[in-house]
């Protein structure tokens, strides 16, 4: 298949949405006749799941419980976990081992 414009536009551009797919739907609805290349926000696991966790760390009885999460930001070995859950006092320092 070869690529002939005749004029059309392309788009890249900032859109509000957060999850790729929404992004296509609108784009292949709306203007599915030229290449847009969309740009979405930033977005981490610790911002759409923030709302989520705060809610059960409360409920819980743990207070602040995003910020006690250990992503790659922060650790990447078992030892940077465990030193950075400790500095934290995650709550799961004090279920029983697993194994």
């Amino acid at each position: 298949m070869t690529f002939d414009p005749q004029g059309l536009a392309t788009a890249i551009g900032s859109m509000s949405h957060t999850t790729p797919s929404d992004a296509c739907d609108i784009i292949l609805n709306a203007i599915p006749e030229i290449p847009f290349w969309p740009q979405l926000p930033n977005t981490n696991f610790r911002e759409e799941m923030a709302p989520v966790l705060e809610k059960i760390g409360k409920k819980e009885g743990t207070e602040y419980f995003v910020d006690k999460i250990a992503d790659e930001t922060v650790a990447i070995t078992e030892e940077e976990v465990l030193e950075f859950i400790s500095k934290k006092n995650h709550p799961v320092l004090a279920m029983p081992p697993l194994f």
